[in-house]
């Protein structure tokens, strides 16, 4: 996705913004996405990745917080393909999907927001920024739909066997 995004034309990437200025006015990244839980991720294949603050904790009070994992290889894709940094202070789970999530797509800024922001994704992904990340892609294609998301619009989850190739 991310290959796909950095090679479009000027032509095609002012006709993508448009499109996600009008979804945006018109309310379509506010709509409620059935999301169904896509895998039970397995925790020895998976690498810490930080800390984000319990939801009851997020605006300050008790350090609660909840450990965020990544598996190693979409890690070394953020650390290397996208412009998230790595703060003085260790790692950032929320900031890393962010800049995740904006190599990939155009303006994320305006569909994961509220509801589908970062953080609420995580949590909706057993705090797995991988997960987190699949939610964003079948949150986007049920937003875009197949006319504007070919490669990654997806009715049903898991896809059928034939549906992979």
């Amino acid at each position: 996705m991310s290959a796909f995004k950095t090679a479009m034309d000027h032509t095609a990437m002012s006709q993508q913004r448009d499109l996600m200025t009008h979804l945006q006015t018109c309310g379509t990244f506010r709509r409620w996405i059935t999301i169904p839980f896509l895998w039970e991720p397995d925790a020895s294949m998976l690498q810490n990745f930080g800390s984000l603050p319990t939801l009851d904790n997020r605006i300050g009070g008790a350090s609660a917080r909840r450990p965020v994992r990544c598996s190693p290889l979409l890690a070394i894709f953020i650390k290397n393909h996208t412009e998230y940094k790595q703060s003085i202070t260790g790692p950032d789970p929320d900031a890393a999907l962010r800049r995740l999530l904006r190599a990939c797509f155009v303006m994320e800024e305006k569909m994961f927001v509220g509801l589908y922001s970062p953080y609420n994704l995580l949590s909706g992904g057993s705090m797995v920024i991988d997960l987190a990340f699949m939610r964003a892609v079948v949150a986007a294609s049920k937003w875009l739909g197949v006319a504007s998301f070919p490669e990654g619009h997806i009715c049903t989850w898991p896809p059928k066997e034939q549906e992979w190739c």
